[in-house]
């Protein structure tokens, strides 16, 4: 606690190593100076926050759609497929073409497409669907959504593009 009263009450350059006043701390083997740490901190909020809504809204799709699909999994398809698409169009260029900080940035694509989308809920479904004997699912399972998660993405990025260029004009 001293040492967070201490950081927060130097100037934004000084790095802190004892008590001679030098501000900054040492945070996973890495010095940090304030500015960079409370950067940092921004990023993870925003990164847990946006993680937990796109976990929110993942479970609730997956929830109604499983409810419909019995065992084969195209909630799970659907959900990654989507979520490759958006992240597409959010680092082909939206964000650049909104202007958002970078704090916003890494809490949409690292958080929300990263809480949305996801890959240990995939591996568990293939595992079950191994386990149980469902191998041609199973590869299905993989190519389905490998296929349409890639060109999801392609098609993200490349709408992503489209709309930078449509309203900044070609660069």
């Amino acid at each position: 606690m001293v040492v967070l009263s201490s950081l927060l009450n130097c100037n934004d350059t000084e790095i802190f190593h004892t008590n001679n006043g030098v501000c900054g701390i040492f945070v996973f083997g890495l010095y940090f100076r304030k500015k960079d740490l409370i950067v940092l901190l921004k990023k993870i909020i925003s990164v847990a926050l946006f993680g937990a809504l796109g976990g929110i809204i993942r479970s609730w799709i997956q929830s109604g759609l499983d409810a419909h699909t019995g065992t084969l999994p195209l909630a799970l398809i659907l959900i990654n497929v989507i979520g490759s698409t958006l992240l597409g169009c959010l680092t082909g260029g939206f964000l650049t073409l909104l202007d958002t900080p970078d704090t916003l940035n890494v809490g949409l694509t690292t958080g929300l497409m990263g809480g949305f989308t996801t890959f240990s809920t995939f591996q568990l479904t293939l595992l079950n669907l191994f386990k149980t004997g469902s191998m041609v699912m199973g590869i299905g399972f993989i190519l389905v959504s490998t296929l349409l998660s890639i060109g999801g993405a392609s098609l993200g990025q490349w709408s992503g593009t489209k709309l930078l260029r449509y309203y900044r004009g070609s660069w």
